[in-house]
């Protein structure tokens, strides 16, 4: 049988081969598909074994266009061979060994797709096997919603909305098996549904024949020989025949060929070997390698998978995922974190083969902070307000310096990225620490030591006249040399001028100061004004300079000088000579009547007589211009009274006449003079004299706290006794500001050079360093509450409600009272004010005002807005009340008219109001600052009842006072190394407060207000603090001050006992529970009710309480431990 077998394959071959091509070179290749991976839900699914992980290959011959293909076939030098390491999958439903038998309705059936089958060119009956890549009609689906695996490995899903099943409709070839058994367990018995008999299909004497020859679809011609299914690897050994184009055939062998048989090495292949696990090595960083903390370290590795593809690449520090790369070139960053670490790479396959890396060692160490220091200015510098402080800064660091921070009191200036790195300060008065923090590239951060400098008010010159001596005299003609000594503490002296009769003669602007002064004969008020190079002022203490007219007479009209804006005057008779026994005066005294005019007004002096015994009588010749004046005694005087000695006799009152220029002069003369004796008369001659008129340039103004008048002082020969008050000019439009200043004295009063303009500027700050609880405080906001809960007992002047609106903007409200309060307590450096900053509280960049100043003469006469309303509370449109509030202009208007022409100056007082400052605390302060202090009333700090909660402490505050109480205020220092500040809460009902720690000046301030009244003794307040280490104690606190009602009051601190420490354990507890405690004390348990559950009153210091807890429902309950000095709690679990 087996000869016959083999006469008809060759026959058949014979049949098929026709003519032998010359070349045979149509075979190109053959191509295996890996078609689908098998799922548990395939698995499940099946009628046959299908173990999960199944792989279905699909095997195609590539021929060259225009060729067909024949047969696969098996001779004895070369046999046909299909071989699996396991066995051959076959669908025992619908299988076959053909896909030609499995129809169209079938192969959508369970797992018939994947039957394991020999083809020449048919997937099923009616359709076409083509490779997935070229399917172009979707899929036939599967009808039981298996076979849906989207395994990346095999492409193109076969079933779904994305599939491609290498299905094509078309009229495949029928496949004849030659000399091949398919029946039963015959040579097709591997591949048949119902047999499953193994792994090997081989033949040598047989073929899978396509009669009349099989072709691809397109040019590429391939056509489909077989789908094999199988969990192990799939061997095969081909032996194909082909057609050539002109009607021969070609022969292609795997191996032994025989004539005109061809080998092709790509016919005999393995597919489905065991997968070979990805190869994987990290790049970087090299193994040992440094780095600092902080640094972004990028790690890289190379992988490569030599049967498929690296699906990830996982990075590990010390074990940890930092990331996953799912494409090449694979890294990651991990930011070092200090100490040693193994960074390692983990890549996965396409089929799961994981493969990890050698370990790379690597360290990071602490990253130095960078080095930061001011080398400008130095410490212990001082400059003046309003120069500009340039800031200077060296910073490095190993490897780059990323920014240096400037601040100045703790807050920060400006900030500068490259180096030199420098920074700008406009000088604000006070002590200042300046500081630079210096950033690195990894964010550590230095911040330098402090440097100290003081900012100190422009203080004015000083300048007095050294020559001549006050009284001198000197004989005329003479040139009177007149010297002045000046200096500047803080600056330079620009200028000195020389004033005679208060008019300008000279100037010198390098010292030694001096002005040779051409004298006219009279007596001559000189002083010296200096002027530094800020443009403050100083003029020095006048001295009298008498020039004596050699040929002088026994009397003389004394020359007078008078402004221009007086419309009167009075002009002095002198006795030059010593006058004796006279008892009566008889004078003609001629004027120019065209200038001036007597009034009648006579006035008698003391120098000579007693005036009071003295009358006059007089006649006026105004046409003439001449007046007769007679002095006698009258009844009151003695028989003694006499004239006697040297001096003014009398005076003569004038009026000016319109034909007076503003700078103008008059002479008047006497022409009789005649002294009356008992005995009998004697004329005398008078010297004429002057009447001149000049402009006045000087505004002699007062400032004064508006509470009781006291005034606003400023000390020019210790300029820091005071806070510098700053008087400016300004235009009438308020559009430019003098840059001369001027200052009041230690009496409020101040001269002002009008010249400088016809309004003021005037401006006092307090540096935002500075505590204004003294004068802000409790009770200002306590008055405030009552304004905007319209208390009809408080009705506020004008000056409170300016004091009120502190951030300026014509509206007592809410606002304005958590101003205050912020500012009590040096939370904020100054007020927010509506001029200089916007909604977001963004600064301008200028100062808030700290005291406004209200011009009495213009404004608070005649503006309505100052006065009350009406119908206060309510606002009635005009006056002043919550609703509106006058916003006082920063330039002030002054008493001065015509200044070009002839200036009317007419002194003022200013109002001071210190904004915040609602009760007129400051009108309480000395010179040293220091606040009256209530002898009967005291702030109780209570360290005798200091309760720890954990690791807090709470300090109760209380107070004593006779008086109603609404307000209190304090403020203290604490052991910072020992304390943290947490919060200060408000005991009282209505008592609202705010507390804020100051690390500028280490100080914690509180601030509170009540419309109802506080009780004394009872616990106001209560202070938090975290304790960090240590026992705490009374040398921990320093309370500095406390205020009732805004007024300073003792400080009281009761006895403090040390805190006793106690140890509770277990917690959670079970059945036990054990309680110690380093001092005697009661103890109690308990629940979250606030029942107690356990009492015992006397657990004795060193001794171990144990409290059953067995009988305790599970839960969280309070320990107590409490004595005489101190109560501490503790949570505590009960689990059972």
């Amino acid at each position: 049988m087996k000869k016959h077998i083999s006469i008809a394959v060759l026959f058949l071959l014979c049949v098929l081969a026709g003519k032998m091509a010359s070349a045979q070179t149509g075979l190109e290749n053959i191509i295996v598909e890996k078609y689908y991976v098998s799922n548990a839900a395939d698995s499940s699914s099946s009628a046959g074994v299908l173990p999960v992980g199944s792989v279905t290959y699909r095997i195609y011959v590539d021929m060259k266009p225009g060729y067909n293909f024949q047969a696969l076939y098996g001779v004895t030098n070369h046999p046909l061979t299909i071989r699996t390491s396991t066995s051959f999958f076959n669908d025992e439903n619908y299988g076959s060994t053909f896909p030609n038998g499995i129809s169209t309705t079938n192969i959508r059936k369970f797992t018939s797709m994947i039957d394991s089958w020999f083809s020449v060119g048919a997937s099923c009956a009616g359709k076409l096997g083509v490779r997935k890549t070229v399917d172009s009609d979707g899929t036939v689906g599967n009808a039981n919603g298996i076979l849906a695996n989207t395994d990346p490995s095999i492409g193109f899903p076969i079933t779904g909305a994305t599939g491609r099943d290498g299905f094509l409709a078309g009229t495949p070839v029928s496949v004849t098996f030659v000399g091949i058994s398919n029946t039963g367990n015959g040579d097709l018995g591997v591949l048949d549904g119902t047999s499953q008999v193994g792994g090997l299909f081989t033949t040598n004497n047989g073929s899978i024949a396509a009669l009349g020859g099989a072709t691809g679809l397109d040019t590429t011609n391939i056509v489909l020989v077989g789908q094999f299914t199988t969990t192990g690897v799939l061997q095969y050994q081909l032996n194909v025949q082909i057609g050539t184009p002109t009607g021969g055939t070609e022969n292609y062998v795997s191996s032994n060929p025989v004539g005109s048989e061809v080998t092709r090495t790509f016919l005999t292949g393995t597919v489905g070997a065991a997968n070979q696990p990805p190869t994987v090595s990290i790049t970087a960083p090299a193994n040992n390698s440094s780095f600092v903390v902080g640094t972004s370290i990028s790690i890289t590795a190379n992988a490569a998978d030599a049967d498929g593809t690296v699906a990830s690449v996982e990075f590990f520090v010390d074990g940890v995922s930092i990331g996953v790369d799912n494409t090449a070139p694979y890294a990651a960053t991990y930011t070092g974190v200090l100490g040693a670490h193994s960074l390692t790479a983990k890549a996965t396959d396409n089929s799961g083969a994981q493969t990890t890396s050698t370990a790379v060692a690597i360290t990071v160490a602490s990253n130095p902070p960078p080095t930061c220091s001011i080398t400008a200015p130095l410490t212990g510098a001082s400059f003046i307000v309003g120069d500009v402080v340039s800031i200077a800064a060296t910073a490095t660091d190993n490897g780059s310096v990323a920014s240096v921070e400037f601040f100045v009191d703790g807050t920060l200036l400006s900030t500068d990225n490259t180096s030199p790195y420098t920074a700008s300060y406009t000088g604000v008065l006070g002590a200042h620490t300046l500081t630079a923090r210096a950033t690195d590239n990894l964010g550590a951060q230095t911040v330098s030591s402090a440097v100290s400098i003081t900012v100190a008010n422009n203080v004015p010159p000083t300048v007095s006249i050294t020559s001549p001596a006050n009284g001198a005299n000197y004989t005329f003609p003479a040139t009177v040399t007149i010297n002045a000594s000046a200096t500047d503490a803080d600056g330079s002296v620009a200028s000195v001028g020389f004033y005679v009769n208060g008019s300008l003669v000279g100037t010198d602007n390098i010292a030694p100061y001096s002005f040779a002064w051409t004298s006219v004969i009279g007596t001559a008020s000189v002083t010296a004004r200096a002027t530094d190079n800020r443009g403050a002022v100083t003029t020095s203490s006048a001295i009298t300079v008498n020039i004596i007219d050699p040929n002088a007479l026994p009397y003389k009209v004394v020359t007078t000088n008078v402004p221009c804006a007086s419309s009167s005057f009075c002009l002095p008779v002198k006795a030059v000579d010593t006058v004796r026994n006279v008892i009566g005066y008889d004078v003609t005294l001629n004027f120019n009547t065209n200038k001036i005019r007597p009034t009648g007004n006579v006035t008698v002096y003391s120098n000579v007589v007693t005036a009071s015994y003295v009358d006059v009588a007089n006649t006026i010749d105004t046409v003439n211009g001449v007046m007769n004046i007679s002095l006698f005694f009258n009844s009151t005087a003695p028989a003694s009274a006499r004239f006697q000695g040297t001096g003014d006799v009398f005076c003569v009152e004038f009026n000016k006449t319109a034909s007076v220029g503003a700078i103008d002069t008059s002479t008047v003369s006497i022409s009789f003079l005649q002294e009356s004796y008992f005995t009998g008369v004697a004329s005398k001659l008078v010297d004429a004299g002057k009447y001149i008129t000049y402009k006045d340039s000087v505004l002699r103004g007062s400032l004064r706290f508006w509470l009781d008048n006291s005034p606003i002082k400023y000390n020019g020969a210790n300029p820091n006794q005071y806070l510098l008050t700053s008087i400016a000019g300004a235009n009438d439009s308020c559009t430019t500001t003098s840059a001369a200043t001027f200052q009041p004295d230690t009496t409020g009063a101040f001269n002002y050079i009008v010249t400088n303009g016809t309004k003021l500027r005037i401006n006092k700050d307090i540096p935002g360093t500075t505590s204004v609880q003294p004068v802000v405080n409790g009770f200002d906001a306590f008055l405030i509450r009552r304004m905007l809960l319209n208390d009809p007992t408080f009705v506020p002047s004008v000056y409170q409600a300016i004091a009120m609106d502190v951030n300026m903007d014509g509206v007592i409200s809410a606002g304005d009272l958590s101003q205050s309060n912020q500012r009590a307590v040096l939370f904020i450096p100054e007020f927010r004010q509506a001029w200089n900053y916007n909604a977001a509280g963004v600064s301008n960049g200028q100062l808030s005002k700290d005291w406004i100043f209200v011009d009495s003469s213009t404004t608070l006469r005649t503006n309505l807005a100052y006065r009350i309303s009406t119908t206060f509370p309510a606002d009635d449109g005009i006056g002043f009340s919550k609703s509106r509030v006058p916003v006082v202009p920063f330039c002030l208007p002054t008493s001065v008219t015509s200044v070009n022409s002839c200036p009317n100056i007419v002194a003022d007082v200013y109002k001071a109001v210190l904004i915040g400052d609602v009760n007129g605390s400051y009108s309480a302060t000395s010179p040293n600052n220091a606040f009256r202090t209530s002898a009967n009333d005291r702030l109780i700090f209570e360290f005798n009842k200091m309760v720890t909660n954990g690791r807090q402490v709470e300090i109760p505050v209380s107070f004593s006072s006779v008086d109603a109480v609404h307000a209190i205020d304090f403020a203290l220092g604490f052991n910072e190394s020992k304390l943290k500040f947490v919060d200060v809460v408000s005991t009282g009902d209505d008592m609202q407060g705010m507390a804020n720690f100051n690390s500028n000046d280490h100080t914690l301030r509180f601030t509170s207000s009540s419309v109802a009244e506080m009780n004394s003794f009872m616990k106001s307040a209560a202070i938090k603090f975290e304790v960090l280490s240590g026992v705490v104690d009374a040398s921990d606190f320093n309370v500095s001050e406390g205020y009732l009602n805004g007024e300073k009051v003792a400080i009281e601190k009761t006895a403090y006992n040390p805190m006793f420490s106690s140890l509770i354990y277990p917690n959670p507890a079970n059945e036990l529970l054990n309680v110690f405690s380093s001092e005697d004390v009661a103890v109690e348990m308990i629940d979250i009710s606030g029942r107690v559950v356990y009492s015992n009153q006397s657990l004795v210091a060193g001794q171990k309480l144990e409290i059953r807890t067995g009988d305790f429902s599970s839960g969280v309950y309070i320990i107590r431990l409490s004595n005489q000095h101190q109560v501490t709690t503790s949570r505590v679990v009960i689990s059972r």
